[in-house]
């Protein structure tokens, strides 16, 4: 077959179908359509599915070919997708201030679709970002030694150094207890930050 045959051949296979997915204002979907048309042009069909009327026409605005919004029209849409690609808070019931309900939700990890999925969200979850070579032991460490200070030394409590046997009031209300890499802690709650960098200075107490 000659190379301009092929080329016939590609064009006319059936586009494959890309839903990107996204709420709020669409900005995250928006970014998305962008760069695919940017690199691939029109060689797939890009369908804008919104939680709400804005951030669907955001993706229309960005090149999207068709768009709809709502729980329905997400439903049916990823049931014959191709790709799905969005935010991974997506997956999430109720996540988005509500905007994602459990059957949006249901419905995108129930799609046979593969999924693309950014680590973006407003959620109280944090992520750990790794290789996907990375094994699981080090996966593992790296969440005791780095991630348990941040979430579970939280407290409703004030901070006070002890010195020559009398407490000084460091900080009130700490929520976060994070040690520095140069020696000492730093405290923070809702309004501010305070923090210590010598040694002696480990010894708070609450």
């Amino acid at each position: 077959m000659t190379a301009n045959g092929e080329d016939q051949k590609m064009n006319e296979a059936p586009q494959k179908t890309i839903c990107i997915i996204d709420g709020h204002g669409g900005g995250i979907g928006a970014a998305i359509v962008k760069y695919i048309r940017q690199f691939h042009e029109n060689r797939f069909k890009l369908v804008a599915l919104g939680t709400n009327a804005i951030a669907t026409a955001g993706m229309l605005k960005a090149g999207a070919h068709n768009g709809a919004s709502g729980e329905n029209a997400l439903i049916r849409n990823v049931e014959t997708a191709d790709l799905i690609i969005g935010p991974i808070s997506i997956t999430w019931p109720n996540a988005s201030l509500g905007e994602i309900t459990p059957r949006m939700a249901g419905a995108i990890m129930e799609s046979p679709a593969p999924k693309i999925l950014l680590p973006l969200h407003r959620e109280n979850v944090h992520l750990m970002h790794f290789s996907d070579k990375e094994p699981l032991p080090h996966q593992a460490m790296a969440i005791a030694e780095t991630k348990l200070w941040r979430y579970c030394t939280m407290c409703e409590a004030s901070a006070y150094l002890i010195k020559d046997g009398k407490e000084t009031l460091v900080l009130e209300s700490v929520d976060i207890v994070e040690p520095l890499d140069a020696g000492g802690f730093m405290l923070r709650n809702i309004l501010e930050t305070r923090s210590s960098s010598t040694p002696g200075s480990r010894k708070w107490n609450w």
